[in-house]
């Protein structure tokens, strides 16, 4: 999805996965009162954002694996699944299609862009929660070896992670290797100053994936904020990468 934007250089600005996914979730919140036991869901490697517009609306909120299988499970048994999307462009409305499904999607963007500008109702959900910037690198490993590789990298810094990550101080680590949360996967959660960080191999191409945040508090001006999220999530993804033992 594209949004007119004023200050993007052909006055036109994709919206990252996180972004539309912020959107959308505010539309279905907010176009009717959820009725009980309505749970919205994204991936341990989206953004924060949606779990502070849940408890906005006083719905419940669950975290999952990445993939849908994940995603639409996540409520469990005596819950139901009102949205659920993760950062690489899938979204899931309602329990119909229990999938990610671009159709039910598409009609959602169209009766929320007939409604108000996008832009507009982005902003104000980081007027109101911060301006949350996610982005996300992938680091290609070549060579026949390239399993052991990340996987010797995963385990290296699983071991000896570093004291900060591009100035910003190391608070807590989650390791889903352990298994508490989910299913034990290899998956790396690093809580720092102001941003997250998320390590973790891709499940289908020889890469190792990365996935920052950063949150930044809206004064007056969204797109500086924005900026300086922007600054600071590219900050922390070059360290990172300088960081892997490949």
């Amino acid at each position: 999805m594209a949004v007119p934007d004023p200050a993007a250089p052909d006055g036109w600005r994709a919206l990252s996965g996180d972004e539309l996914g912020a959107v959308l979730a505010d539309h279905l919140l907010t176009r009717a009162p959820a009725r009980a036991g309505a749970t919205v869901v994204t991936t341990v490697v989206s953004s924060r954002l949606l779990s502070k517009q849940a408890a906005a609306a006083g719905v419940d909120y669950a975290e999952s694996l990445t993939g849908f299988k994940w995603v639409v499970r996540a409520p469990g048994p005596e819950r139901h699944l009102l949205f659920g999307y993760e950062e690489a462009l899938g979204y899931c409305a309602g329990e119909l299609v229990r999938d990610k499904d671009g159709i039910s999607a598409a009609l959602l963007v169209a009766e929320l862009a007939a409604q108000r500008p996008v832009l507009e109702r982005l902003h104000e959900l980081f007027r109101t929660h911060g301006a949350h910037v996610t982005r996300q690198r992938s680091v290609r490993v070549d060579g026949a070896d390239w399993l052991p590789r990340v996987t010797a990298a995963m385990r290296a810094v699983r071991e000896h992670p570093p004291p900060s990550v591009a100035g910003r101080s190391l608070r807590e680590v989650d390791d889903l290797a352990l298994g508490r949360r989910f299913p034990a996967s290899d998956v790396l959660i690093w809580a720092l100053d102001g941003a997250r960080l998320v390590l973790r191999p891709s499940g289908t191409e020889p890469k190792l994936k990365l996935y920052a945040e950063a949150v930044v508090p809206v004064t007056d001006d969204v797109e500086a904020a924005r900026t300086a999220g922007s600054r600071a999530v590219d900050e922390v993804l070059d360290a990172a990468v300088d960081l892997l033992p490949l």
